[in-house]
């Protein structure tokens, strides 16, 4: 948020409910979408063409409870 390209971060795709950014915005500029969850994975392997994709696995804070890692998928789409 503090760099001077000013890069936005949305959750989700409801773009009704973010007016500062739409689809076409994404297009022009080139995304990133972080996958936390297999089925957003999944719904960005099937419905996107992306020229980046990277899967991570992150380990967990020891003792914090959770799952001993977790892991990330990473798509990226270049600017038009």
């Amino acid at each position: 948020f503090y760099v001077e390209s000013r890069p936005y971060s949305i959750s989700g795709a409801a773009f009704e409910s973010r007016r500062w950014i739409n689809a076409a915005d994404l297009e022009s500029s080139g995304h990133m979408v972080l996958c936390f969850r297999p089925q957003c994975a999944e719904r960005q392997q099937r419905n996107a063409n992306f020229d980046l994709v990277r899967e991570f696995t992150i380990p967990a804070v020891e003792g914090a409870g959770g799952p001993q890692e977790y892991k990330i998928s990473a798509y990226l789409k270049l600017p038009k």
